[in-house]
């Protein structure tokens, strides 16, 4: 699907939510109801109302929800409905990505129920396992989501960025970084911080000391540090760009640590 030409500042993050679309419309054309019609699904039924209701609720929710989110996931071409990148992002702010915590409730359930039952369908185990990838999934949305709404796009439409303010010819491809400078707002608090951008040690070690003050797993703090020191190294190799895409990617489900850091982070593009 092409993107519309006015969104194209983030076409690779918008293309990137295609993808997960269509991985949500293969699971429902093909995973859940092969599933459902083409496995032992049909065995719950064996079970009293008690004890298969909790193995239902995984094929039905699982199934709406990839329904729901195969077509939510390229809404934004539609300009009727959306007509800024701002309103196509806000429009999750309900739904979905505001119930990962109802969902995995309902694969806990499930679970606990398949383990007290101990003999149970096959075709209820693999919808489990396809039930949790689904959330995977909307937590790589909801980052996603998150890192386009560091973009100027967004900031601008979001009344952050003063268009008046942007320079002529501007461009994220900055070959001598020695006088530019930049403002990261840690967490969106009052915690603001200048950074030159000159002093690339500084910018590293704010974001160590961002993720150092989470409240994540202690073994997910020494990951994030250990890319964090990949990148860094990379900048002094000369091969920064590479580097930092990659480094994008693999934090994609902290950027609500890594987000405010990224402005700054591009400056060394």
């Amino acid at each position: 699907m092409e993107i519309r030409k006015d969104l194209e500042p983030v076409s690779q993050y918008l293309q990137r939510l295609l993808t997960y679309g269509k991985v949500f419309d293969k699971n429902n054309v093909k995973e859940w109801s092969d599933l459902c019609y083409q496995q032992d699904y049909d065995n719950i039924y064996q079970l009293s109302f008690e004890d298969r209701n909790p193995l239902e609720e995984i094929y039905a929710t699982g199934r709406d929800l990839a329904v729901h989110m195969s077509h939510k996931l390229e809404e934004f071409n539609y300009a009727e409905d959306y007509p800024t990148l701002k309103s196509y992002i806000e429009s999750f702010s309900t739904g979905w990505l505001t119930e990962i915590d109802i969902l995995e409730k309902i694969s806990q359930t499930a679970k606990n129920k398949c383990s007290e039952l101990g003999s149970y369908p096959w075709a209820i185990k693999m919808m489990i396992v396809l039930f949790d990838k689904q959330i995977d999934l909307l937590r790589s949305i909801r980052a996603t989501l998150d890192i386009m709404k560091t973009s100027d796009l967004y900031k601008i439409e979001n009344g952050e960025l003063d268009m008046s303010t942007k320079q002529p010819n501007h461009t994220t491809n900055i070959t001598s970084i020695s006088n530019v400078s930049g403002k990261v707002n840690y967490q969106s608090s009052d915690h603001s911080v200048n950074i030159n951008s000159s002093n690339v040690g500084q910018i590293f070690f704010d974001i160590n000391h961002a993720i150092e003050k989470s409240d994540i797993r202690e073994e997910e703090k020494q990951k994030l540090t250990a890319h964090v020191s990949e990148l860094e190294k990379s900048h002094s190799e000369g091969n920064f760009k590479s580097k930092y895409k990659e480094f994008v990617q693999i934090v994609a489900n902290h950027m609500g640590i890594i987000g405010p850091f990224l402005p700054a982070l591009t400056n060394l593009l």
